[in-house]
């Protein structure tokens, strides 16, 4: 577990002293320093079919950050939306709109870092992001390509996510049940001699006399309060030993 340190007992919440304009991208310097690496095809994409939406945050002042000056050919630093600005200079944009703030330097280069590190620590609900994306599918009558077109996802998105979420259901099942699961053997052997079993990534089948021996081993640990499968793994190795001479 990672802990992280911050100085004073809270937070305030204010608003960066900042006004609205209409900005030539050109005119927009991305620090050389900032560790963020965009994919900007994807932006370009997203531009494409949802429009420019919402603004980049630009610096007023000072002229010097991370004791890098400005460059002459620029008016403004870009400290939020450096992907935003560079897409749009790919697509040869004259004006984007922008949000200009007036901070001092450290303030500056926090908000630059910290607005990169904010995004990375993001993630997915991944139950919502499939309803999500199916149900934009299902809009387009089960057009996959036209249901996500502009989403920045695709099939192989949505199948991923849908073999995750059964890896973590089965996952889930398996801590519930945390013992190796037995069922009657179907197909050629003798289900009174052999038991087919799984346990995690493993199955195949045992003897039923094996099979006898995990059992009542198995009720003893229970019996002993055991809830993890590392409590059944010594019976495993007998278990799979005897499944590979079979």
């Amino acid at each position: 577990m990672t802990t992280y340190l911050v100085q004073g007992p809270d937070f305030e919440y204010h608003i960066a002293d900042q006004r609205y304009a209409m900005i030539d991208p050109s005119r927009i310097a991305i620090h050389p320093k900032n560790p963020k690496e965009h994919d900007i095809g994807s932006i370009i994409e997203s531009i494409g079919k949802n429009k420019f939406a919402g603004a980049v945050f630009l610096l007023e002042e000072p002229l010097v950050l991370f004791d890098v000056p400005l460059p002459e050919d620029k008016d403004h630093w870009c400290i939020a939306g450096a992907g935003r600005v560079e897409s749009a200079l790919q697509l040869s944009a004259k004006l984007i709109p922008a949000l200009i703030g007036k901070m001092d330097a450290d303030t500056a280069e926090s908000l630059l870092l910290a607005d990169n590190e904010a995004a990375r620590r993001a993630g997915y609900n991944e139950q919502k992001l499939l309803d999500a994306l199916t149900s934009r599918i299902a809009k387009y009558e089960g057009d996959v390509v036209a249901g996500l077109h502009g989403t920045l996802f695709d099939g192989s998105h949505v199948d991923d996510l849908i073999e995750s979420l059964k890896s973590a259901e089965a996952a889930a099942v398996q801590k519930q049940t945390p013992f190796a699961q037995f069922h009657t053997s179907a197909g050629a052997l003798d289900p009174n001699k052999f038991v087919a079993f799984h346990f995690g990534d493993h199955h195949g089948h045992v003897s039923r006399e094996v099979y006898d021996h995990f059992v009542a081993t198995a009720k003893q640990l229970r019996a002993g309060g055991a809830t993890t499968n590392a409590s059944g793994s010594a019976m495993m190795d007998d278990i799979l030993r005897a499944w590979l001479t079979i």
